[in-house]
């Protein structure tokens, strides 16, 4: 039985085969380049899935064509990919070193408070986590925010182009500043002050989480 692994980095992607005997027997990566301009720095997802696929398929070619039995998936965290009901990417994705998003994290503190946000996330607001960046598109791109149905973590993404499922794992949704971590459920608190529905059909973060043990 071989298995697969994928890390999805902010300047590259790789794959590794393991065979049976848990021993590498492919690898392949690849390089893609993040945009900076002004305050701003993208990447664009496109690109990415494209090279998750090539590095798929060499890392497949080395190893003989093995049947692969599972697939990990590793991501950076925070950044996100926004995709309409037909899984098209709306438009680049800011990563987390990308400046937009401080006055809607300043206003999000300022609503909820910084210790309550603190002991509900487990986290110290600041503008990289998604929530903000997502209120900046909001307000600034509504154009982009009304065609989108989902905003997936890069892990996320992959997996739904590869599967078609919608999920996330509670490590990457902490990293959207709007996860309980103790209940394991989306804050509705934060998404009240953001001014988003989680229950619209046009609500990015409305996945499937899994079922606490």
């Amino acid at each position: 039985m071989a298995m697969m692994g994928l890390d999805i980095g902010t300047s590259g992607c790789k794959s590794t085969i393991l065979n049976d005997n848990f021993e590498i027997c492919a690898g392949s990566y690849l390089e893609y380049p993040a945009v900076r301009s002004g305050g701003s720095h993208v990447l664009d997802a496109n690109l990415v899935w494209q090279n998750v696929k090539q590095v798929m398929a060499e890392s497949l070619r080395q190893s003989g064509g093995q049947r692969i039995e599972a697939i990990s998936i590793s991501s950076f965290g925070e950044a996100f990919v926004l995709v309409d009901e037909h899984s098209n990417v709306l438009d680049y994705s800011m990563l987390y070193t990308d400046n937009r998003g401080k006055l809607e994290c300043e206003e999000l503190t300022r609503a909820l408070g910084e210790e309550a946000i603190i002991n509900v996330t487990g986290i110290n607001p600041h503008q990289m986590y998604s929530i903000n960046k997502l209120c900046w598109i909001k307000k600034n791109q509504p154009e982009i925010f009304g065609k989108a149905y989902k905003a997936f973590q890069f892990e996320d993404f992959i997996i739904h182009m590869l599967t078609g499922e919608c999920a996330v794992d509670y490590s990457l949704a902490s990293r959207t500043m709007a996860f309980d971590i103790r209940k394991k459920v989306w804050w509705q608190d934060m998404f009240a002050a953001a001014g988003i529905d989680i229950e619209d059909l046009g609500c990015v973060f409305n996945y499937n989480l899994p079922d606490v043990p």
